[in-house]
């Protein structure tokens, strides 16, 4: 029996060898070298962020000690443009509050300097459950204990090879759309397609991207699921509160400026029930709701995704600098003060629109 064991053992190992093989060596998402994250790739298809960065800022000389977190919207703002500080973008995709706080307390134990903390959030912080986040390789995060970080590795490289993913990463940033600069300050690099919007506005504002959404109605079940997240993520974001008044750092939330039609389609009521109870923890900025940059399709890639002018246009908010002209209706900063006047007037604006467009927001 031990030696039929020994002979499977044997055998499996050499049939995974050369998928390991081919995972370490090109390693599409980053999780063992560099090569990969000094590259370009197209829509769709990104190296693991979460655990690069991580990796790259414990195990590399850096001269960073302040840090942008948030999902991918976040990797539009040139962290370049923050004062008091220097910033590396901590964007990844599907950033939330919950892997935001374990990064930072990473940061802190390995006895990286932690000057300043801005996070960016906004509806996707309560919808999406970091645990999901486990089973996926792109998403997966870089963990506190070296047995998980080993596990997640050996899972990394036993899995089937993504021989798909190759065709779509670029060897120069000519030929490709996004370079994510992992080595570099962490933004995401998209002159192309910056590029491409200057040259045909119209056409990008008049584009098929930005036409009606089907707004997805919540059911008792899924707005409960919601709510359950939404008070998790309130208390990850009161728990970096808490340790930046421990550890002494600088903590900056912000909400970011949500497309009119993602916003409408993804439960509005719901996002000022959320922003009222963040003011009770943190004061923070808000760039959602109806604006002058939200209503704009110019301001954004897609629906999704806001642009890299809007983003330097909310540091320059946040910072109060003059390099960016910014327009006066974008950006309330909100208090446990002044947070009951404000989800009142964004109520009001929300019916408004609902009347106008023809919504019907419950």
């Amino acid at each position: 029996m031990k030696l039929v064991f020994l002979k499977l053992s044997l055998l499996f190992l050499i049939s995974i060898m050369p998928a390991a093989f081919y995972n370490y060596l090109f390693d599409p998402f980053g999780i063992f070298n560099d090569t990969s994250l000094t590259l370009g790739y197209e829509p769709g298809y990104e190296p693991n962020q979460h655990y690069a960065k991580m990796r790259h800022l414990i195990n590399d000389n850096q001269p960073w000690d302040s840090y942008l977190f948030g999902s991918s919207r976040v990797g539009k703002i040139d962290p370049g443009l923050i004062s008091g500080g220097t910033y590396y973008n901590m964007n990844y995709s599907e950033g939330v509050p919950r892997e935001h706080l374990a990064d930072i307390k990473i940061l802190l134990e390995k006895g990286l300097p932690v000057k300043n903390v801005m996070i960016g959030i906004d509806n996707s912080s309560y919808s999406i459950n970091p645990k999901d986040h486990d089973s996926q390789i792109m998403r997966h995060g870089y963990d506190a204990s070296f047995l998980k970080r080993i596990l997640f590795q050996i899972k990394y490289l036993c899995s089937a090879p993504r021989f798909g993913i190759m065709k779509y990463i670029r060897q120069t940033m000519d030929d490709s759309i996004i370079v994510f600069d992992i080595l570099g300050n962490g933004m995401q690099r998209l002159e192309r397609v910056d590029d491409n919007i200057e040259r045909n506005i119209d056409d990008h504002v008049s584009s098929p991207r930005f036409q009606s959404l089907g707004r997805v109605p919540f059911d008792e079940i899924s707005e409960e699921y919601h709510m359950q997240l939404m008070e998790d993520t309130l208390r990850d974001i009161s728990e970096i509160a808490r340790l930046s008044r421990e550890k002494g750092f600088n903590l900056y939330v912000f909400i970011n400026p949500i497309h009119k039609l993602y916003y409408m389609q993804h439960n509005p009521e719901l996002f000022l029930v959320f922003k009222e109870k963040l003011a009770g923890i943190v004061d923070y900025w808000d760039f959602s709701g109806f604006n002058s940059v939200t209503t704009n399709n110019y301001y954004y890639y897609e629906t999704s995704h806001y642009r890299r002018l809007t983003g330097s246009m909310i540091t320059c908010r946040i910072t109060d600098c003059t390099r960016v002209t910014v327009p006066p209706d974008f950006g309330v900063f909100i208090t446990a003060e002044n947070v009951s006047w404000y989800i009142a007037k964004q109520k009001k604006e929300l019916r408004s629109y609902e009347k106008v467009a023809g919504h019907n927001v419950q």
